[in-house]
């Protein structure tokens, strides 16, 4: 999913430009916020299709390859669509950011290639395991035939709901740094996203610290 995702982020973000309709698009009265969901819907669409693809691949290997039809279908669903789709979301979260800034596609995928390898030398290779701080993630976790995810559901539960927060404030600033015209330069769309910002946005920011404080 990393580099699927990474590859149709940037054709999504940079297709107006690629096929020379940005003058045009960018000049249509449709606000910053349907352009971005529209492009996230795309990948969450590509998400659940491969995710239900492999629900398919593993019922089909359970039965026919395996003789064992004692399905957990419920499983399946909290397993892949309860835990991993919502790792992938983040992941899309993160690519869509990284290109809107890039000057260009290709340094998009650089970047965002750059941020997952950073990630998993940082979290990986030197064992650093706070996952307060490895967006997107939620801590290992073991499922047992006896009491299913026990208690790592709760952990699971609030992590997922913690980077969730982070998720919606990423999407908030690339919706309000979303490129309308060829300015590239992020120091002049950080004075329109200042300008434009209003007092109820930012006291919606204010929730996270609180939340973060009570977990």
């Amino acid at each position: 999913m990393l580099p699927m995702t990474i590859f149709f982020g940037g054709m999504l973000i940079w297709k107006e430009k690629d096929y020379r309709t940005d003058e045009i698009i960018n000049t249509l009265p449709i606000p910053n916020w349907f352009s971005y969901t529209n492009k996230l819907m795309t990948l969450i669409g590509i998400y659940i299709l491969y995710l239900s693809l492999t629900i398919i691949a593993g019922v089909i290997a359970q039965v026919f390859i395996h003789d064992f039809t004692d399905l957990e279908l419920g499983l399946y669903f909290k397993q892949l669509f309860g835990v991993d789709f919502f790792i992938f979301l983040h992941i899309a979260i993160v690519v869509l950011f990284i290109q809107n800034l890039s000057p260009n596609k290709y340094i998009g995928f650089f970047l965002s290639a750059l941020f997952f390898i950073a990630d998993l030398i940082i979290f990986g290779a030197f064992g650093f395991d706070n996952y307060l701080f490895r967006y997107g993630r939620v801590p290992d976790f073991i499922y047992s035939n006896l009491n299913g995810f026990g208690h790592f559901a709760q952990s699971i539960l609030w992590y997922t709901v913690y980077w969730l927060f982070f998720g919606a404030i990423i999407a908030w600033m690339t919706i309000l740094m979303w490129r309308r015209s060829n300015e590239n330069s992020i120091r002049i769309r950080l004075k329109y996203v200042r300008s434009n910002i209003t007092k109820n946005q930012v006291s919606g920011i204010s929730i996270l610290p609180f939340y973060n404080w009570l977990h």
